[in-house]
């Protein structure tokens, strides 16, 4: 057998091991958090089924998707929130603003503040969150969540947010290249659903539903 052969068998055989120590591991921090209340021993979200974060730009029908999934399972099970009520919470206990801040951290700080909202409400299985629309924020929530980060973007023409839109269209135009600035465009690429919501809205809602079981 020549040299080659044994770092290979070698190398294997401590992947192996490691493999199986790995595994040890997780069976033990699996069976203290299954007996603990420690919160500190508990994963994050660990209530949850699902978090919904819902992208696009500026008049694309957020809301109104967030909305009929949460009404469809029901105010037991999900519940709508907004970005701007955890970014807040987290402003007011800095006492500073937390877009001062790194978009990482802006990341960290949105998730512990879901975290602590859905501990108080242990009931639910599903909040949905928006406007997600910080690119580096969307990506560093989808790394740390993985499956449960579900992110939706809504897909609409500009033809068609004009058209649905309440403010005027300086506004909606404002509101546009804010949004693109922060990287809205990008979270689109890694989305895990794209919904098309140039047509008719009961379609749209019904290829969120078939998304979502």
């Amino acid at each position: 057998m020549d040299i080659s052969s044994v770092l290979s068998v070698t190398v294997v055989t401590k992947l192996i091991e490691f493999d199986e120590k790995t595994e040890k591991a997780r069976e033990i921090r699996r069976i203290v958090r299954s007996h603990s209340k420690e919160p500190r021993l508990t994963p994050m979200l660990s209530n949850l089924k699902y978090v919904y974060a819902f992208a696009s730009l500026s008049e694309s029908g957020k809301s109104d998707f967030a909305q009929k999934l949460c009404d469809r399972d029901g105010p037991n099970v999900a519940f709508q929130s907004k970005i701007v009520y955890f970014n807040d919470e987290a402003s007011e206990a800095m006492k500073k603003s937390i877009y001062d801040l790194p978009e990482k951290e802006q990341a960290l700080l949105l998730l512990h503040g879901v975290d602590r909202f859905s501990n108080r409400h242990y009931w639910l299985r599903i909040i949905t969150i928006e406007s997600l629309h910080r690119g580096n924020v969307a990506m560093w929530l989808k790394t740390w969540l993985g499956d449960k980060l579900r992110i939706v973007f809504i897909d609409a023409s500009e033809a068609i947010r004009r058209e649905r839109s309440l403010v005027p269209l300086s506004e909606l135009v404002i509101n546009d290249a804010i949004k693109r600035a922060r990287g809205t465009d990008r979270i689109r690429q890694f989305a895990d659903l794209i919904v098309n919501n140039n047509g008719s809205f009961d379609d749209s809602v019904q290829q969120l539903f078939e998304f979502a079981g």
